[in-house]
């Protein structure tokens, strides 16, 4: 029985894996980078995800708006207020998931379920920030 032996570095955020001359493997190699969203990224990366949010309907105050619209919407928001809302969590939990009346906004899809925006941002900065 054959022993294979893998070598494993990481170089400048990748990874690298490095098989034994002699393996059949030798010429396989993984290389996985790591990026690293700023805040300002994270949240224009939000405002994308809901804007891309086809055949779904945003809610605000009891009135029913396009993902585009909606996404409109809270880019203005973030614009107004990000000197004072530094993170994508912040940007969440101020201007994404409440209106000014204390309504939150929701977000009905193809499908008919409805979500509050905010838990489904949450999800999906969660999911970028691993």
């Amino acid at each position: 029985m054959k022993k294979l032996i893998v070598f494993i570095m990481l170089v400048s955020g990748t990874f690298q894996a490095s098989f034994p001359q002699n393996s059949s493997c030798r010429n396989i190699t993984a290389v996985s980078q790591v990026v690293i969203m700023t805040e300002e990224e994270k949240v224009n990366h939000l405002i994308d995800y809901i804007r891309h949010l086809s055949g779904s309907v945003f809610i605000r105050n009891g009135k029913e708006y396009s993902p585009e619209k909606a996404a409109d919407h809270l880019l203005s928001k973030w614009k107004k207020h990000k000197k004072k809302v530094k993170t994508a969590q912040g940007f969440v939990e101020r201007l994404a998931t409440y209106s000014k009346t204390d309504e939150p906004y929701m977000i009905r899809f193809s499908d008919g379920h409805m979500e509050k925006c905010g838990d489904l941002l949450s999800l999906e900065l969660q999911r970028i920030e691993i």
